[in-house]
């Protein structure tokens, strides 16, 4: 008997537990910071708090965060070619004779019973002879 055994995609980590997307994510603000604190930050700390903080945690989110099991960038790139380009539909006509039938109407006297007929004519008696019985 045969099992069937699940193929799991799963990306393989590079540096430590992280992968190399998640690495760059998070080392190209580090190396940003780093730069920024050698040559800026230690005359302006609180510009350079202000500048590389909210660097390293889009980092930290790109890197870490998913969306509908999905990482971060992964959705955004999704979610702009949704909106960028163009959607192109797909319509197959499915394969189906269409018979068209054609009918002629035909208009048909009502025919009046035969009950209605004789008070018909009783009334045209009664008129015809003007009131007299």
């Amino acid at each position: 008997m045969r099992f069937v055994v699940p193929q799991i995609e799963r990306e393989t980590p590079v540096v430590g537990p992280l992968t190399l997307k998640q690495f760059i994510f998070v080392g190209v603000p580090g190396a940003i910071t780093l730069f920024l604190w050698l040559f800026w930050g230690q005359k302006n700390f609180w510009k350079f708090f202000l500048i590389c903080f909210p660097l390293n945690a889009i980092g930290i989110v790109l890197a870490f965060v998913k969306v509908g099991g999905r990482f971060l960038p992964t959705f955004i790139a999704d979610f702009l070619k949704y909106n960028l380009f163009p959607k192109t539909y797909f319509w197959k006509r499915k394969e189906k004779m269409l018979i068209k039938t054609f009918t002629k109407e035909v208009k048909v006297e009502q025919k009046k019973p035969l009950y209605a007929m004789k008070k018909e004519s009783q009334i045209t008696k009664i008129k015809s002879r003007k009131g007299v019985f």
